[in-house]
């Protein structure tokens, strides 16, 4: 992530800032805290690149209600790694501005899309990679066995408020957990 761009991990925007460290490359700071280190041993880290390890908390709830866990992100797009817990099912939404890709790191589950008149329920377990194209309805769901958890490219970068609308879904809302988690929702 550059230095100087935009992340939310609370209900509010913050700024990557960069600090020289003396012989040991640069420090990242995030305004949570968190720190992420460059390469040691003098050599410099370029502003262009960073390398992160997914946090083991969520940062927020994306407005479907998945646990969402900031990862790095550039001027064209971003890049999270969502989790949807046991049985639960996600609200169902469609983006005004942006596409994403999935890739299913971790546990089964099923997503719906919908688009115009064609309409699919796709298996989601490890390995499977899927498009949201701009204009989608879709919802997912986890099987009971366990947490499904998919890295998720967004392009452009998530733009905030608003680019979720809430749609009619596949799947009953009455499944689907309560919205408060301990993370901050996206408003």
């Amino acid at each position: 992530m550059p230095v100087g761009s935009a992340y939310r991990n609370d209900e509010n925007w913050g700024i990557l800032s960069v600090r020289r460290r003396p012989h040991r490359g640069r420090e990242f700071e995030w305004r949570d805290g968190r720190r992420q280190e460059g390469k040691e041993g003098g050599s410099e880290v370029s502003e262009d690149f960073v390398t992160m390890t997914a946090p083991d908390a969520a940062d927020l709830l994306a407005p479907d209600g998945s646990e969402i866990r900031l990862l790095p992100r550039l001027e064209r797009g971003s890049m999270v790694l969502c989790t949807l817990p046991p049985g639960q099912v996600s609200l169902a939404v469609t983006h005004q501005t942006v596409e994403e890709l999935w890739y299913v790191v971790e546990g089964q589950g099923e997503l719906w899309r919908r688009r115009d008149d064609h309409a699919e329920v796709t298996d989601l377990r490890p390995g499977i990679a899927v498009t949201i194209p701009l204009g989608t309805h879709f919802q997912f769901r986890a099987a009971t066995s366990g947490s499904l958890r998919v890295v998720i490219v967004t392009m452009p970068t998530w733009p905030g408020d608003g680019e979720a609308v809430p749609v009619s879904g596949r799947w009953a809302l009455d499944s689907i957990r309560a919205l408060t988690r301990g993370c901050p929702p996206v408003a």
